[in-house]
This record gives structure tokens, sequence and C-alpha cells, in this order.
């Protein structure tokens, strides 16, 4: 069984097509942007990978986990914590498709280009410049 932050690292190198010290530095990036409260919110509204999207990689993910029994919080896809991966992880994932973490706390979200993600933080948006981070 894969670590959650190996969940999260392949899920953002499939979603933006980059390499892994890419994809470490968006992570590190999203998680800089919100604080672990915040993070532990979304992840329970169905983000099983932590990477700031609730979409079909997160369904795959419960999929890929169904019936898994363990310790609560020990397998990301296990979403409300009783410690099985079940039809109520899936249901909550369902209900929250298409929400995403910038959007859901009111913050600028990043815009991929080209494997680059590129953030417009509120402060500077006004001003018309781009943050590039590589």
């Amino acid at each position: 069984m894969f670590k959650a932050q190996d969940i999260r690292l392949m899920s953002v190198r499939k979603k933006y097509g980059v390499t892994t010290l890419e994809a470490e530095r968006i992570l590190k990036g999203v998680t800089t942007l919100f604080t672990s409260e915040q993070t532990a919110k979304f992840h329970s509204l169905g983000d099983v990978n932590f990477d700031g999207y609730i979409d079909a990689t997160d369904l795959e993910l419960i999929k890929a986990s169904y019936g898994w029994k363990g310790t609560p919080g020990e397998n990301p896809a296990d979403i409300n914590a009783d410690g099985v991966v079940d039809i109520f992880d899936a249901s909550i994932c369902g209900r929250n498709q298409g929400k995403d973490i910038w959007s859901y706390f009111g913050v600028s979200k990043p815009v991929s280009r080209k494997g680059l993600i590129l953030i417009l933080c509120p402060f500077i948006a006004s001003t018309g410049v781009v943050l590039l981070l590589r």
C-alpha cells in the first residue's frame, strides 16, 4: 500500500504532467497556502490525494482501497476516518465532485500552463504581476 505522500505525488505528476520534484514543489505551494486544519477539512470532503481538487482521481483511489479495514486515519481513502473504506467514503467524495480547495477557502487558484504552475496571488493580481514557480 502507498503512503499518503506517495499518492499525492503520483496524482499531481499525472494531473500536471510534471516530474516528481516539480510535484513536490506544487504540493509544498498548496500546503503553505492553507493551514493544516483547512487541508484536513478539505480532505474530509473527499480530496483523497490532497491535490486540492475533488475529482475522479479521488474516486478511483477510493475504489482501489474499497474494503480496506485498519486504523482510522491510516488510509487517506478512509475519508470519514472510521477505519473502513466503504460506500460512505465514496458517497462523501461523490457529493463534493468538482470542488477545489482554492474556491472553497476563497483563495486565487493556480493555473496550469505546459506543466508549469502560475499562481496569481490576490495581493499582486490587481497589479497584473504573475508569480511563476518552477
